[in-house]
C-alpha cells in the first residue's frame, strides 16, 4: 500500500550562496518506542519504506523511519539524518521550542537555485520521553511529496 502525503502551505523561493549542512548524523541509543508522561506523544517504528521528494528530486529514502503521533497534530514521519541528502539542506535561522519534545532546528531544502523555506526540522537533543526522534528529520512543505509504502 502506498500512502502519499503532500504537506504544508509554503512556496519555493530563490536564494544564492546557501550555507550547506554536512554530516550531522547522530546515532540513537537503540530506543525505538516512547510515550510521554502525559500520553500526549507516541513514537513507533514505521513499517516499510518512506521517501521524500521535491518534484523529481528524492531528498530521503529509508526503511528506518519513526512515526510520531501527537495529540492535536497530524502524524509525522521522522527520517534518520543518514537517510537524507544532507547536501540539499541549508540551516535556517528558525528555531522553536516544544515543551513535550524540546528545541527544534529548522532547515531549508535548496536544489538548483530554488529553496523551500523551513521545510524540515530536527530535535537534535529532544526531551527524554521522545529520545527516539533524536537525529531524525521531519518534513512539511506544500512542494514536497512524502511517500510511505507499507
Amino acid at each position: 500500500m502506498v500512502r502519499r502525503t503532500v504537506v504544508g502551505a509554503q512556496q519555493a523561493t530563490t536564494t544564492s550562496n546557501p550555507v550547506r549542512l554536512a554530516g550531522i548524523v547522530r546515532r540513537l541509543s537503540g530506543q525505538t518506542n516512547a510515550m510521554s508522561d502525559t500520553d500526549r506523544i507516541a513514537i513507533h517504528d514505521a513499517a516499510g519504506t518512506a521517501q521524500v521528494f521535491w518534484g523529481k528530486h528524492r531528498i530521503a529514502r529509508t526503511t528506518a523511519a519513526r512515526v510520531l503521533t501527537e495529540t492535536g497534530y497530524p502524524e509525522r514521519l521522522y527520517i534518520p539524518m543518514d537517510a537524507v541528502a544532507t547536501d540539499v539542506l541549508v540551516v535556517s535561522e528558525t528555531m522553536t521550542h516544544c515543551p513535550y519534545k524540546g528545541d527544534a532546528t529548522y532547515y531549508h531544502v535548496h536544489i538548483d537555485g530554488e529553496q523551500l523555506d523551513d521545510a524540515a526540522w530536527c530535535y537534535a537533543q529532544p526531551v527524554a520521553a521522545v529520545a527516539a526522534i533524536a537525529g531524525h528529520l521531519a518534513f512539511d512543505h506544500a512542494a514536497l511529496t512524502i511517500d510511505h509504502l507499507d
